[in-house]
């Protein structure tokens, strides 16, 4: 695990490398902080951490999904999900998934190369939704990605 105090999306880059020990002052203090997470040299999650929300992002090749925690006291509750799927290295579609505690869910699938979208919403159960806020260093709760399952 790297920390640092940003990330370059665009070039995947490790911006204001931190101690591990800055890091946990800053997640003990809820500031902001990155968490990039690399498997044999190969990127796979970055974990930002605003103080308000906890953002992860997934990549295999590309980035193929994004999770939105709002933090609530000590627990985090998943209110919004992106899911990209590409085509010959193309940006193909974005799905987004909107959470909202009473059950609700607004889903939006737009198709990037028809230039089109739809637009559902449905009533869900959003028990697995939840996760307790973690504790430094211990991120698989945020990262799993089969949420139903716990």
């Amino acid at each position: 695990m790297i920390f640092c105090t940003n990330w370059d999306k665009q070039k995947r880059e490790v911006k204001g490398e931190i101690s591990e020990d800055e890091a946990k002052k800053k997640h003990d203090m809820r500031e902001k902080y990155y968490v990039v997470i690399r498997e044999d040299d190969i990127l796979k999650n970055v974990i930002l951490f605003t103080g308000r929300d906890v953002i992860v992002y997934f990549y295999e090749s590309e980035l193929f999904l994004i999770y939105g925690f709002k933090i609530m006291e000590e627990r985090l509750f998943l209110k919004t999900v992106y899911h990209y799927t590409y085509k010959d290295n193309e940006l193909s579609e974005v799905v987004l998934f909107n959470f909202f505690e009473d059950g609700n869910l607004y889903m939006r699938k737009s198709k990037c190369i028809h230039n089109s979208h739809e637009e559902k919403k449905y009533i869900v159960d959003v028990s697995a939704n939840w996760e307790k806020y973690p504790e430094f260093g211990c991120y698989s709760g945020i990262l799993k990605q089969e949420r139903n399952r716990r």
